[in-house]
């Protein structure tokens, strides 16, 4: 039988206040993501119709036909690209979009403040579990005029870098190779950005450093023993923010913004400029595609001014990290400050 029980959870450190009810959800099992994604959790005694909620359901038929066709989706991809597809899946299921992962699906719909999660029977590990949560809170911030990006940032000899880039693009490797030339890092994934008198600053909506397995090279040697596999998803090791916080910067204000582009590995890195129509173009589409697509006006409406707004204040750049990447991060990391360092 599904927990009653209602929680509310309130972001800690940053001016964002009530985030959203959780209903049908143990509070031992939302621990884990209240503390990645820096959420207070507590009692709910009222919801309130302006507050979003995320409603856990019993898995069902319905849901096993949509995680069923989803999985379909992405072996089929993978059979194209020759790779293992990463992140969630996107299905629309008549006025909702289905979010599927590996632990499960969450429903959300245009400008609705309720998400609908419901977990496998086999749901396994807390990773699986905090990417279906973690979409619907990135939907509840999209709802209050918040920019959730899919990016990483870091400094790097106190120069901000904000990188952009579709999952398996090469973010997680970046923040390594940042790492390993004595940089600090925000995030390698999900991001908030915000204005504070007109200037963009960026922190962490997820606190710890998750890598795959093919950048395990590129971890630091000081670092090596503090990153683990538990609780990082399958072919993951996980960096703790709390054993290392040397590490980690709580936010920054980014100087440049870098495009990767994984669509093809050259040898060498490549760097090229980016116009500002083109940019907003990308921008749109690390916000998310589907908040600022036609059918997600009331997200888009919110969104837009932001990033324009961005557009207008940085200088762009698409990148194309090589393989001379994993074998001289330092050396590539100062020429991708160049442009920044000599303007």
């Amino acid at each position: 039988m599904m927990n009653d029980s209602r929680w509310m959870a309130s972001s800690i450190g940053t001016d964002l206040g009530n985030l959203a009810v959780f209903t049908g959800f143990e509070r031992e099992e939302l621990q884990g993501v209240a503390d990645n994604w820096r959420l207070e959790l507590a009692p709910a005694l009222e919801t309130g119709a302006d507050c979003y909620q995320i409603v856990r359901e019993p898995w069902s038929e319905e849901a096993q036909r949509v995680y069923d066709s989803a999985r379909a989706k992405r072996a089929a991809k993978q059979a194209n690209a020759g790779a293992q597809p990463d992140g969630l899946i996107h299905q629309q299921c008549g006025h909702e979009d289905a979010l599927v992962g590996s632990g499960g699906i969450v429903w959300i719909a245009p400008g609705r403040r309720i998400a609908r999660v419901a977990l496998t029977p086999d749901c396994e590990g807390p990773f699986d579990f905090e990417e279906l949560i973690g979409a619907a809170l990135t939907h509840t911030l999209a709802l209050v005029g918040c920019l959730p990006l899919h990016g990483m940032a870091a400094e790097i000899d106190g120069i901000g870098v904000l990188a952009l880039g579709d999952s398996m693009a090469g973010k997680s490797t970046l923040a390594l190779a940042i790492l390993h030339a004595g940089g600090r890092i925000v995030s390698d994934d999900f991001l908030l950005a915000r204005f504070k008198a007109d200037q963009l600053v960026l922190s962490t909506l997820r606190q710890d450093l998750y890598v795959r397995e093919g950048s395990y090279e590129l971890i630091p040697t000081d670092l090596r023993s503090l990153f683990s596999s538990s609780g990082a998803g399958p072919g993951r090791m996980k960096l703790c923010r709390t054993l290392a916080p040397e590490a980690f910067l709580d936010e920054l204000s980014p100087q440049v913004v870098w495009f990767l582009d994984g669509t093809r590995r050259p040898s060498k890195l490549r760097i090229s400029k980016v116009s500002q129509a083109e940019a907003l173009s990308l921008l749109l589409r690390a916000g998310s595609p589907m908040f600022i697509s036609k059918r997600y006006g009331t997200e888009r409406v919110g969104l837009n001014p932001w990033l324009v707004h961005v557009v207008q204040l940085f200088q762009f750049f698409k990148i194309r990290p090589g393989s001379d990447l994993l074998c001289s991060p330092t050396h590539i990391m100062r020429k991708l400050l160049n442009p920044i360092v000599n303007r």
